[in-house]
């Protein structure tokens, strides 16, 4: 696949954020939720990028090109459409998959779908070290497939 730009990548974290308030917190409960990026979040990106890139159908996350020249991600994939958003945020999930929060557009028929073989990054986020909890996000830009779509936009 051509790659536009260099994927994946980690690009921040929730604790980094800066003027983060963690409020009367104890010195250690602030030593454990504060953290950076590491070399385990970069193996969980790497696996995940790499089992994304098993599955040759569109994926939640993954840009698709309209033929009026709008472009979106997908947000919801099954067998037959897929919906589109023009914002949101996507969490990359063990499996390589994706799943979505925010707004849609109404679906196209996903045979109207062709793969362009290129990529681009699109931002994901995840869980550090895979610990599911408030605050702990990781943001990372992952290589994801852009499609065509021979139908203009929905709207």
């Amino acid at each position: 696949m051509n790659e536009t730009q260099q994927a994946p990548c980690i690009t921040g974290a929730d604790s980094n954020v800066p003027g983060w308030d963690w409020g009367d917190r104890s010195a250690a409960a602030v030593r454990e939720a504060t953290y950076t990026a590491d070399e385990r979040d970069l193996e969980l990106l790497n696996e995940r990028q790499a089992r994304r890139r098993g599955i040759a159908n569109p994926l939640e996350g993954d840009y698709i090109e309209f033929a009026d020249g709008a472009t979106r991600r997908a947000r919801y994939v099954d067998e037959d459409v897929v919906q589109t958003s023009a914002g949101g945020s996507w969490h990359l999930a063990v499996g390589g998959s994706g799943s979505f929060s925010g707004a849609l557009y109404p679906s196209v028929p996903r045979d109207t779908l062709h793969d362009t073989k290129t990529t681009r990054p699109g931002p994901f986020w995840f869980f550090h070290h895979d610990w599911r909890r408030a605050n702990n996000a990781v943001y990372a830009l992952v290589n994801v497939r852009v499609w065509s779509c021979s139908e203009s936009a929905p709207r």
